[in-house]
């Protein structure tokens, strides 16, 4: 397999030249290099990492991701979020496997380049995700219950950073046929969540139609996009989770007017946007309001509507994380309802109203999935981009399509 990171690693480094990191990353990074003490003591992390062993940018990358889990660990927000919790895991790998400490630092170089808006730090990402493919495509090959969470959390990383649907869909097949690799110490996985949750497929759902009132009769992009307008309403004055509920209400209306067609790579293509909200909007809006209700609110209405469309656009394949999707709502409602009754802040009453579209499709959601993770209905046309590939044949499936950037 071609390593992208030997042939861009120096016009990765020419790139960086023009991106200047935060001040709080650096003057972190640099008192954790001289000092040796882990910044984060909060993931309780046995054997931190040790930064005489990582590049400085490295470093940094590692500094910036951690630093996303102690600010929501702070405002008690992890559960509001998809992956969040399980962040002092992929950090206990990454000390341990090379692939894991890339997959991560991508990641992170993946969510930093998103926020400042950097070219740079997304070819860095592109280089760290080549190491990380490199590594992981060695390791897959000898397979055993001591090296499997480490595969395992590399892959589900990669899938969240992958940038079409075929370097995408080649990993959830990997993480399909390791899901059965694993199943004599499936219960000792420290993944089990994700191991399932990915696996759930829309197929055949009955049809959606609201029942709330003023939403009667009402389907799932009418309702979402009813629903969005009046959140709008409740949180104006909010610069970022308007902007936000704009973008999500956009979204849900091009495709009400233009939606793709049966095509899975099509589909694809038009959820792309919802991979990136799904897991980054939540920490970003966390940062930087953290438990409002405008935030909480906002926050369960990405996670609905998203929720929502996947249920309109079932082609590609596994739903994005549904589950966790439907646990998050059902904690930011509890949350809300909580708030309710003790301190009865101002909009409570309208927050609990707005709160009702977002459960109901949570309630719908679960209440027509197997929660074995088996496949509901049956597909004659698996969107799979080959079937029956063993672990290591999607492993490098994976890597030449990110490689070659192919949708």
């Amino acid at each position: 397999m071609d390593d992208p990171a030997a042939s861009e690693g120096s016009s990765a480094s020419e790139k960086l030249a023009e991106f200047t990191w935060p001040d709080e990353i650096v003057h972190g990074v640099d008192g954790w290099q001289s000092s040796k003490f882990f910044p984060f003591p909060h993931m309780r992390l046995t054997h931190p990492p040790n930064p005489d062993t990582l590049s400085t940018e490295e470093c940094r990358l590692m500094y910036h991701v951690c630093d996303i889990s102690r600010k929501l660990e702070l405002a008690d927000c992890t559960k509001f979020t998809t992956w969040t919790h399980k962040l002092p895991v992929f950090i206990k790998l990454a000390t341990e496997f090379e692939y894991d400490m890339q997959a991560l630092v991508s990641l992170s170089a993946t969510h930093l380049a998103l926020t400042v808006k950097s070219a740079a730090l997304d070819q860095i990402a592109f280089v760290h995700r080549g190491k990380a493919f490199k590594s992981l495509s060695q390791a897959v090959g000898n397979l055993t219950e001591e090296n499997a969470d480490a595969v395992l959390g590399a892959s589900i990383m990669l899938s969240w950073q992958s940038p079409g649907w075929r370097a995408w869909a080649a990993l959830m097949q990997g993480i399909k046929t390791l899901k059965s690799t694993m199943f004599p110490w499936a219960a000792q996985s420290q993944f089990q969540e994700y191991l399932v949750d990915n696996m759930y497929e829309v197929g055949v759902m009955t049809p959606y139609r609201s029942r709330l009132p003023g939403h009667e009769d009402l389907g799932l992009l009418e309702g979402s996009l009813t629903s969005l307008e009046s959140a709008m309403e409740f949180v104006s004055g909010e610069d970022e989770q308007v902007k936000g509920l704009r973008q999500l209400l956009d979204f849900v209306d091009n495709l009400r007017i233009s939606p793709p067609g049966p095509n899975p790579l099509d589909q694809f293509k038009a959820l792309h946007p919802l991979r990136a909200w799904v897991i980054w909007l939540p920490v970003t809006f966390l940062n930087v309001t953290s438990r409002s209700l405008r935030t909480m609110v906002t926050l369960a209405h990405f996670y609905a509507v998203t929720l929502a469309v996947q249920l309109k656009l079932p082609a590609p394949g596994p739903a994005y994380y549904p589950k966790m999707r439907m646990d998050a709502i059902e904690a930011l409602a509890a949350e809300i309802a909580s708030l309710s009754v003790n301190l009865k802040p101002d909009g409570i009453d309208r927050a609990m109203a707005l709160m009702k579209f977002p459960c109901e499709i949570a309630a719908h959601f679960r209440g027509r999935l197997h929660m074995t993770g088996q496949v509901l209905g049956v597909s004659n046309d698996p969107p799979w981009p080959a079937e029956n590939l063993s672990v290591p044949e999607s492993v490098d499936l994976a890597a030449r399509n990110d490689f070659d950037g192919s949708m």
